[in-house]
């Protein structure tokens, strides 16, 4: 009988199971934070209209600014600041080169200080240096070049003073400061500063003991108050004397005093600067006396123009007892008998754009000459006042409805005179002669 076979055993043998991996969540997307610039395309398209008028430098510059419509400094500032928030550093560097003769070394000063445009100097080399540090080849080198420093802004901000011994107080300029990175006090023969006003501006040699000043009045218009202040200082600059002093003061910095003056130290400006500073002075007294509140420019021209009638209406305008004469030749007045002569007059100046007048009335018995009447007292009363807009002339029909008042007020109890022109006595039915006006000017027919 056959055996059956049995199967055998099963062996215990471990499987290798296969790590069990879990199933991968929906990736996150990264929130894209500004604009996605590397996705961007930029296409510059161009035509005939683009193309230039003339193949020059001339003709190409002036394609670029037409592009640039905010003019070429905004666009290179708002540039930069854009390169900024990149992380753009701007590149810098060292530059050596060398100057041999005096003339070289103060032109390099007047260069560092803004009075050259540029100077020659010799071995010129440039090495560039980025976040700090300095490369090892370097940029060009050439046996001579040009240095020029363009955009150069002034160390500090201060104040000028002025005085000598008439100056109850010191005349005060607000100004910048140039000092030369080249100023050496080993060579004080060298050491120069600039000195910038709004209207002048000095060249001194604090070691040497002498500066230089040069005023630009004559370049446009200037706001009255600072005219006045510059003519008063060109005025003192003319009497120099040994009292003479200018003072420069600085925040944090110790005051610097130069004293200037002594024989044939005297400046000309070539100017009649003392009629001129009294004309100024009256101009700003005006200004106050009449209320106008607006800047008011005058240009140098215009001062001289004006010079006699605002020094007269300065007059005009004090109520200080002096005598008043008014002149009427041949026939221009008839005296009635028994009454005083009341004179309306009219002064007026100009000051820049604007202009200011002053009715006032002169009282007496005229008197008799070979050449016909003439009216000198000491009452003199004023009246109404006017003041033009900016640019324009006195408003004449106001200039009559303030006069109309005047005479109202007098002509019960005297002759009265217009002294101003025919037409307004016309107007107001009364006699009148343009000729005869004394002390000032009028302007109605304007």
């Amino acid at each position: 009988m056959q055996e059956a076979n049995n199967p055998s055993p099963k062996k215990n043998s471990k499987k290798k199971k296969k790590p069990r991996t879990g199933k991968r969540g929906p990736k996150k997307k990264k929130e894209q934070t500004g604009p996605a610039l590397h996705q961007k395309t930029i296409t510059v398209k161009y035509n005939k209209t683009n193309k230039l008028s003339k193949p020059n430098g001339k003709s190409l510059k002036a394609a670029i600014e037409a592009a640039v419509p905010q003019g070429m400094h905004q666009y290179a500032e708002d540039k930069k600041k854009h390169l900024e928030s990149t992380g753009y550093e701007e590149g810098y560097g060292t530059f050596q080169f060398s100057v041999e003769d005096e003339r070289n070394i103060s032109g390099l000063i007047d260069v560092s200080l803004g009075l050259k445009d540029c100077v020659e100097v010799k071995d010129p080399t440039f090495t560039p240096m980025r976040f700090g540090i300095v490369t090892r080849k370097e940029v060009s080198h050439q046996p001579t070049g040009w240095i020029a420093m363009p955009d150069l802004k002034p160390m500090s901000n201060g104040q000028l003073k002025f005085s000598n011994s008439e100056t109850l107080a010191p005349l005060s300029f607000d100004v910048d400061v140039y000092n030369s990175p080249f100023n050496d006090p080993k060579h004080r023969g060298f050491v120069k500063l600039r000195i910038a006003g709004s209207h002048f501006e000095i060249q001194l040699h604090p070691f040497v003991g002498k500066f230089q000043i040069n005023f630009t009045v004559s370049d446009g218009p200037i706001e009255v108050r600072q005219f006045h202040n510059l003519l008063r200082l060109m005025l003192l600059l003319e009497k120099a004397d040994q009292d003479t002093s200018m003072r420069l003061c600085i925040e944090n910095c110790p005051d610097f005093s130069f004293r200037y003056g002594g024989k044939a130290s005297g400046m000309e400006f070539g100017i009649n600067t003392a009629e001129l500073a009294e004309a100024a002075h009256a101009a700003t007294k005006l200004i106050t006396e009449f209320g106008v509140t607006e800047t008011v420019d005058v240009t140098l021209n215009e001062l001289q123009k004006e010079s006699s009638n605002l020094q007269e209406m300065a007059m005009i305008i004090v109520p200080e007892e002096r005598s008043w004469r008014n002149v009427f030749p041949g026939d221009a007045l008839v005296p009635q008998p028994g009454k005083k002569l009341a004179a309306i007059c009219f002064g007026s100046a100009r000051i820049g754009e604007f202009a200011v007048g002053q009715f006032f009335v002169t009282c007496g018995t005229p008197t008799k000459t070979p050449d016909g009447h003439w009216l000198e007292t000491t009452e003199c009363h004023r009246e109404a006042r006017m003041v033009s807009e900016k640019g324009k002339p006195f408003d004449f029909e106001e200039n009559i409805r303030l006069l109309q008042q005047v005479v109202d007020r007098y002509q019960s109890e005297y002759q009265l005179f217009v002294m101003c022109s025919d037409e307004v006595g016309k107007r107001l039915r009364i006699q009148g002669d343009k000729s005869a006006a004394f002390p000032a000017k009028d302007y109605n027919s304007e």
